[in-house]
């Protein structure tokens, strides 16, 4: 399925098939998030879905403090709130992930840093839709 961008935001329908070869590998199911009636079942199930999205779909440039690049291959994340309306879902979510720092080390090979960042998940209860935008 197609992302589309706006204004900083990443929408995803509700299943994000991740492809390969043209094959489909994974999917992941945002809107298996909305039926989990326990908070901490609620946490585990969205942050286990940020982190099943491919590199580039979590937005995480604004966690980068030394102007590098970022290696989202391995991120972790922590649900750090959560509002319930009766149209939506919104959590705020913290995300750890690796920013890389090129040409400040011996032979101009990059630096490894730790770095973490604020995003927030909103995820339409209709249609599923998740939009994943930068924390204010």
């Amino acid at each position: 399925m197609a992302q589309v961008t706006l204004a900083g935001s990443i929408c995803f329908t509700r299943k994000l098939s991740i492809i390969k070869g043209g094959t489909a590998i994974k999917t992941v199911d945002l809107k298996y998030c909305l039926a989990a009636q326990d908070a901490t079942v609620l946490a585990h199930r969205l942050t286990d879905a940020l982190c099943e999205l491919p590199p580039g779909a979590v937005p995480l440039q604004h966690g980068c403090v030394q102007g590098g690049m970022i290696d989202d291959q391995n991120i972790s994340a922590s649900v750090l709130g959560v509002e319930q309306t009766a149209d939506h879902l919104t959590a705020r979510v913290g995300v750890f992930f690796t920013e890389i720092v090129g040409g400040c080390n011996c032979h101009d090979d990059p630096l490894e840093a730790n770095a973490y960042c604020i995003i927030e998940v909103r995820i339409d209860r209709a249609t599923g839709v998740a939009v994943l935008m930068p924390a204010d």
